[in-house]
C-alpha cells in the first residue's frame, strides 16, 4: 500500500540578514534546512496509522510528500503502486485528503454544489452519488447541512462537510491532518465509526495527523512518532495494552501543602509536581482505582478546594511515549 525508503527532504531558505538589498538581489546567499531524514516505513492495507510528532518534526513534509504536492529532495516512495509525485494525475484519483487548515470547499457555494462538483470531476454515476450522501447522512447527519453556503458553516459543520469531501468518491486510501477539529464528541465518534466501519467498500487505509488523543487510543492500530525530522518510533498500538500514558490526579489545596501531605502522597509511589496550592499526581491507567484511596488520605491532613482528574495533553503522550519506547529498537515492535 505505502513503501517508503530513506525519505529525505531538505528547504533552502535566504540567509541574506545582515545584507544590503543590492547585495541580497544580485547576489543571494542560501542555507538548507533539513525538514525529513532518511525516513523508512511501510503501511499496509487497512492499517490506521497515526503520524505525531511536535511542531517541526516533519509531520506536514511528510504528508506533502505522501500526497504528491513535493518531491523528496533523496529517497524513494510507492503508494497504491504510484510514485506520488511523478504520477499525481492518476494517484491522486484515489486517495482522500482533508488538510484541517486548507479548506476543500467553495466559500461562496453551497455544500451540495461543492458535492456536484466533486461529483463531475469523478464522474459519479448518480445513483451511487445519492447513495454515499444518504449513508453519510446516517453517521454525521449531513442532510440540514447540504443547502447552507459555506462561508455560513460552523467550524465543526464545515469539518463534516470536509470528511465528506475527501470520501465521496471512495478513495482507497486516506490522508487526514486534524480531522476532528471543531467536532463535537458525537461526531468525533461518528468519524471514528464511519472510517472503521467503512461503508461504501472494503476496509480502507488511514494515515492521521491529529492531537486528539482519544483517536490515537481508540481508532489508531500503530504510531508513527517523528522528532526533528527522524522517525523516532514505529509501534503498534496492541504494544500499549489499551491505554496510552497516565491521568492527572490534580489536587488544589486551601493553602501551600505541607511536607507531610506531600508524603502521604509520595507513599503511594507516584511521581507528584508541585505548583504553589496545586499538586499533580500522575497515576497509571490501570490503577485508576487508587484515586479515591489518595483523596481520602489527603482530606485526613489538608482541606482541599479542588480534586479533578485530567487526561494527559499531547505534548505529554509524545513525552511519554518516547520515555516508554524510544530508548528501544523500534524494529522490535
Amino acid at each position: 500500500m505505502i513503501k517508503a525508503e530513506a525519505l529525505s527532504r531538505t528547504y533552502r531558505i535566504p540567509n541574506n540578514k545582515s545584507r544590503n538589498f543590492i547585495t541580497r538581489l544580485f547576489n543571494p546567499r542560501f542555507r538548507s534546512i533539513t525538514a525529513l531524514e532518511d525516513v523508512s516505513f511501510t503501511v499496509s492495507n487497512g492499517e490506521k496509522v497515526a503520524v505525531l510528532g511536535l511542531n517541526g518534526s516533519g509531520k506536514s513534509t511528510l504528508f506533502k510528500i505522501l500526497t504528491g504536492i513535493i518531491a523528496p529532495t533523496s529517497g524513494f516512495c510507492r503508494c497504491l503502486g504510484y510514485d506520488p509525485f511523478t504520477d499525481r494525475k492518476k494517484y491522486v484519483r484515489n486517495i482522500g485528503v482533508l488538510f484541517g487548515q486548507k479548506t476543500l470547499l467553495i466559500p461562496e457555494l453551497s455544500v451540495y454544489d461543492c458535492l456536484k462538483l466533486y461529483k463531475a470531476v469523478y464522474q459519479l454515476d448518480q445513483r451511487e452519488f445519492n447513495y454515499r450522501l444518504k449513508t453519510f447522512d446516517e453517521y454525521f447527519g449531513i442532510e440540514k447541512l447540504l443547502n447552507r453556503i459555506i462561508r455560513s458553516l460552523s467550524l465543526g459543520e464545515r469539518m463534516k462537510a470536509e470528511i465528506l469531501m475527501a470520501s465521496i468518491h471512495d478513495p482507497s486510501l486516506f490522508f487526514f491532518d486534524e480531522p476532528t477539529i471543531g467536532l463535537d464528541v458525537h461526531a468525533k465518534k461518528a468519524f471514528k465509526d464511519f472510517l472503521s466501519n467503512y461503508p461504501f467498500g472494503s476496509e480502507k487505509t488511514v494515515l492521521i495527523a491529529t492531537h486528539d488523543i482519544s483517536v490515537i487510543k481508540d481508532f489508531c492500530t500503530r504510531i508513527l512518532l517523528l522528532d526533528n525530522g527522524k522517525l523516532a518510533l514505529d509501534i503498534e498500538t496492541r504494544y500499549l495494552k489499551g491505554k496510552l500514558g497516565y491521568k492527572k490526579l490534580v489536587i488544589e489545596f486551601e493553602r501551600e501543602p505541607t511536607e507531610n501531605i506531600l508524603e502521604t502522597i509520595m507513599v503511594f509511589g507516584y511521581p507528584v509536581e508541585k505548583y504553589e496550592n496545586r499538586l499533580v499526581i500522575k497515576i497509571p491507567h490501570d490503577e485508576k482505582e487508587r484515586i479515591e484511596h489518595i483523596k481520602e488520605k489527603v482530606l485526613m491532613n489538608a482541606t482541599i478546594t479542588s480534586f479533578r482528574v485530567e487526561d494527559m495533553n499531547y505534548e505529554e503522550a509524545i513525552e511519554w511515549l518516547m520515555g516508554e519506547f524510544g530508548a528501544r529498537d523500534q524494529k522490535t515492535f
